[in-house]
């Protein structure tokens, strides 16, 4: 499943995990399934306490400062990445915003 074709309004981020070059984003959506979102070769993460926090939308972004900054620290200056911005349906803010080559939605059986 492609992250676009996700139902992200009304939805909340349950968790948050990261490991190397990964970043997972376990959310629930308005009607309680429960997923998974996988970011590849991440080089940039910012988060201001997202778990249980309401979402409005997700953002791509394929220029943007925050992507060279995070090229600039990670030494990856010429790096394809793209920035995912998880918005708060409150104002146009990012609640957290993870700079990666790509990501896996997956759905969690429960």
């Amino acid at each position: 499943m492609e992250l676009k074709e996700l139902a992200i309004s009304d939805g909340r981020i349950q968790a948050t995990r990261s490991s190397l070059n990964e970043f997972v984003v376990t959310f629930r959506d308005w009607q309680e399934q429960q997923w998974e979102i996988s970011f590849e070769n991440v080089i940039g993460v910012e988060s201001f306490n997202v778990e249980g926090e309401e979402l409005d939308g997700i953002v791509e972004e394929a220029d943007s400062d925050f992507i060279d900054r995070s090229r600039k620290l990670a030494k990856e200056p010429d790096a394809l990445m793209t920035c995912y911005s998880f918005r708060s349906p409150w104002n146009e803010e990012s609640l957290m915003r993870i700079v990666a080559t790509g990501c896996e939605v997956r759905k969690i059986a429960g």
